[in-house]
């Protein structure tokens, strides 16, 4: 953003996640169970939902957001049977997710929860079932 502002490009793309603290608006698609499985209707609704509740605030400085894109929602995944249906099987366990609103979620509530980059989560992963008692 801060090379739109100083006219070095025209336009960018960028994940609200990078700057979540200077953007909360569109951080309400980073919270767990709140999305389907339509990347399409994920984006109408945040879109809808930050256009009423936050477009007024000019929340990204004098740059025109043009559009806003959400992905699926993402999936938990578990080394047991147990699905994840709510907030308390998910913080009921030892959980991984992305540094920000997951992650803050889970913790806020009492779960335990190691954040990182996506790009490290292979290597914290693989250490920790390296550590868990055999399945």
């Amino acid at each position: 953003m801060n090379s739109v502002r100083g006219g070095l490009f025209d336009a960018s793309l960028v994940f609200n996640g990078f700057i979540a603290n200077k953007v909360a608006g569109p951080m309400v698609a980073m919270n767990p169970f709140t999305s389907i499985a339509s990347s399409l209707a994920n984006s109408v609704a945040l879109w809808r939902t930050y256009d009423e509740f936050f477009g007024d605030i000019d929340e990204y400085e004098g740059v025109k957001l043009p559009g806003l894109a959400v992905n699926p929602g993402a999936n938990f995944y578990s080394m047991t049977d147990q699905p994840i249906l709510n907030l308390s099987d998910a913080t009921n366990r030892k959980m991984w997710a992305l540094p920000g609103g997951t992650a803050n979620i889970l913790k806020a509530n009492g779960g335990a929860v190691v954040s990182g980059p996506a790009a490290q989560m292979t290597e914290i992963v693989s250490v920790a079932l390296s550590m868990a008692p055999s399945l």
